[in-house]
């Protein structure tokens, strides 16, 4: 942040503009920090390359957005009053653009597939001739007829005459079927 303010008071200075921020004063000896977490959900250049490569695949997938930048591969272009004609760009063709070129320190192995692995889920395509064989056809139809089976059995006449207190559950009052059913009490 210190570094953006800078730019910024290098930037009024050179188009003639005063600054009306408030000017922060930065401590001699720098004091520690209260807040320790990284920030996370950032483009991968605000991140020190070598403090990233340092880290496990999980957390620099949690850490950092490696699929988009924000900044010039100057940066100190971007922190300018002046906008630089890149900068009118969407944020996907602004990356497009610049991903080449600010990624290169940073190790994403991690986040993009090797041409083996792409290779190897290739060849697990199916064979669409084998979809809506008469195979898949033939087992359609007994599941259905193994379902139709089963709703017979479970007809609510049958059920009625087999057990004669269940209408009692069935009249819609549970308290009613509740005092037929204990009233011998």
């Amino acid at each position: 942040m210190q570094r953006v303010d800078e730019e910024i008071i290098k930037s009024e200075q050179d188009s003639g503009k005063t600054s009306s921020q408030r000017e922060r004063i930065i401590p001699h000896e720098p004091l520690k920090s209260v807040g320790t977490r990284v920030p996370k959900g950032l483009p991968i250049h605000f991140y020190n390359p070598s403090w990233f490569n340092s880290h496990s695949a999980g957390q620099k997938t949690i850490t950092a957005d490696a699929f988009n930048v924000a900044f010039l591969p100057d940066a100190s272009k971007s922190l300018r009053g002046a906008q630089h004609p890149d900068e009118r760009l969407g944020d996907r063709k602004f990356t497009d653009r610049f991903w080449d070129k600010l990624i290169g320190p940073y190790n994403i192995s991690h986040e993009i597939p090797n041409e083996e692995e792409l290779d190897e889920t290739d060849e697990e395509t199916y064979d669409v001739s084998e979809v809506g064989s008469s195979e898949d056809e033939s087992d359609e139809e007994e599941e259905a007829q193994e379902v139709a089976e089963s709703n017979q059995l479970f007809d609510e006449d049958t059920l009625m005459a087999e057990a004669p207190e269940a209408d009692y559950f069935n009249t819609g009052s549970s308290h009613i079927a509740f005092e037929k059913k204990w009233s011998g009490w």
